[in-house]
């Protein structure tokens, strides 16, 4: 876990190589671990949730999604996890212009864990984005479900009075 979290942390410092090596040795070491006694779900399909964050800070949100797609969900044991892994997703589509993707993965992580995607305020602010850059008023009917559900108003998101 500590491989993990200083890959997550040399990424978010624009240090892709020490990053690269850090996850390298956590996925190596995953793939050795035959138990989780404490529970802390050092599993090969947790470090790739944990890779689809590294490539969003390390500046290949392109990849989040592709990366994502590779994790084996049946082997995540929380809810939170999976979640965590469709926020990903969404984003990595969303900073790749596809965001009608985004909001597929963010509705479907709502659905695995509301209080996970809910809490998130990088959710929140790609949402409000999206709601302010749709063409139509409020975006697509899935949008709009979303952006409702994260208590922000579709037909005003900025906060304005409708």
């Amino acid at each position: 876990m500590h491989q993990l979290q200083a890959a997550l942390t040399a990424a978010s410092l624009d240090q892709a190589e020490e990053a690269s090596a850090h996850f390298a040795e956590a996925e190596r070491v995953a793939q050795l671990t035959g138990s989780d006694p404490w529970r802390m779900e050092f599993t090969p399909a947790n470090v790739g949730v944990w890779r689809v964050n590294i490539a969003l800070e390390n500046g290949e949100p392109e990849r989040a999604p592709e990366y994502a797609r590779r994790v084996d969900r049946t082997a995540l044991r929380t809810r939170q996890r999976l979640a965590h892994l469709h926020i990903g997703a969404g984003r990595g589509l969303y900073l790749a212009g596809d965001s009608e993707g985004a909001v597929r993965q963010f509705l479907t992580a709502d659905q695995v864990s509301k209080s996970e995607l809910r809490s998130r305020p990088t959710v929140r602010e790609i949402v409000g984005q999206m709601v302010r850059d749709s063409r139509t008023r409020g975006g697509s009917d899935q949008l709009r479900d979303l952006a409702t559900r994260l208590n922000i108003d579709p037909l005003a998101p900025n906060g304005e009075p409708v």
